[in-house]
């Protein structure tokens, strides 16, 4: 019979092997600094002057190409987003928590599939500020840190502690989908299988 000392280094142990083969792989490769207990960064879409962000959205997805205006909106305790077309035709209009959680409250016919509104609002996700709490630990690579929120399953990259890219993975190595920003006033999100491309452009 174990020792309570025994199973307790047993138990530790155990958690331990079970982080390191969930995080994924390349993080190995990095110092980790520390866990986080409370951070906030604002997201590739800032927020910081307003509580709405608009942009020229194009869309490249399923054989299919819409092309139109997204709104994200801060809403305190939640985000919207709604695409609508060139053509004042609503696309989708989704509300996103920080968590990762979502709900779709309008989506086209044609788009109503379970797997294109968990990928869209997934890929918004990425877009959006986040307060990191206990379970994030951060990382340090050459002129970059890293935040590794197992939660949403993702890393965000900061250079200078300014977001630059995010990426989210399926599994503990497989990447799923990376949103980053492009010069000035664009944001260009990828994500694999199924292929969905999102170029964004900054309307002020």
């Amino acid at each position: 019979m174990f020792s309570n000392k025994r199973l307790t280094h047993f138990v530790l142990v155990f958690g331990l092997l079970l982080f390191i083969s969930c995080q994924p792989k390349l993080l190995r490769k990095l110092d980790k600094q520390n866990q986080i207990e409370a951070k906030f960064i604002d997201g590739l879409a800032s927020f910081q002057t307003n509580t709405e962000v608009h942009f020229r959205a194009k869309v490249d997805a399923f054989g299919q190409k819409i092309s139109g205006q997204l709104i994200l909106k801060n809403q305190d305790t939640n985000y919207r987003a709604v695409m609508i077309t060139d053509f004042g035709l609503k696309v989708m209009d989704l509300t996103l928590q920080q968590n990762g959680d979502y709900q779709v409250n309008h989506i086209m016919k044609h788009m109503d599939y379970k797997f294109v509104k968990h990928s869209m609002a997934l890929n918004l996700l990425m877009l959006l500020p986040q307060n990191f709490s206990t379970g994030s630990s951060s990382y340090s690579s050459q002129h970059q840190s890293l935040i590794y929120a197992p939660q949403i399953h993702s890393i965000y990259y900061l250079e200078a502690d300014e977001l630059s890219k995010v990426e989210r993975y399926r599994g503990k190595n497989k990447l799923w989908a990376t949103a980053e920003k492009v010069g000035e006033d664009r944001i260009q999100i990828i994500q694999k299988n199924p292929d969905i491309a999102i170029s964004l452009k900054k309307i002020e």
